[in-house]
């Protein structure tokens, strides 16, 4: 990262000032697939879902949730963090409704 910044390459360099910490705390952490796929829902929160993933992952729940089906379970059935399909099922109740696009648009402003 420090040779980036000496050699002044210009997208290295915003790179490095931007994630330059985590890339080295990464550096120094055990990492699975498990941590990496709850950092990314817990991002994707934050920054905002591409591709459509809050979408398709909001559909499911709401699938689910509809059956009768606790956060725990569809947490556990869909492999996504716990934290992430309970905010998802509080969306679900607060809107009470099981209009997708409804829920989908209440979760982008979560």
């Amino acid at each position: 990262m420090d040779e980036s910044k000496k050699k002044n390459i210009s997208n290295m360099v915003d790179f490095v000032q931007k994630h330059g910490s985590e890339a080295v705390n990464l550096l120094f952490t055990q990492w699975n697939m498990e941590d990496a796929l709850e950092v990314r829902y817990e991002e994707g929160f934050e920054d905002g879902f591409e591709d459509g993933e809050l979408f398709a992952l909001v559909k499911l729940v709401n699938r689910k949730y509809q059956k009768g089906k606790e956060a725990p379970i569809i947490a556990e059935e869909l492999e996504v963090p716990l934290e992430t399909v309970e905010k998802i099922c509080e969306v679900i109740k607060a809107a009470g409704t099981d209009d997708v696009q409804a829920i989908y648009e209440q979760m982008q402003k979560v």
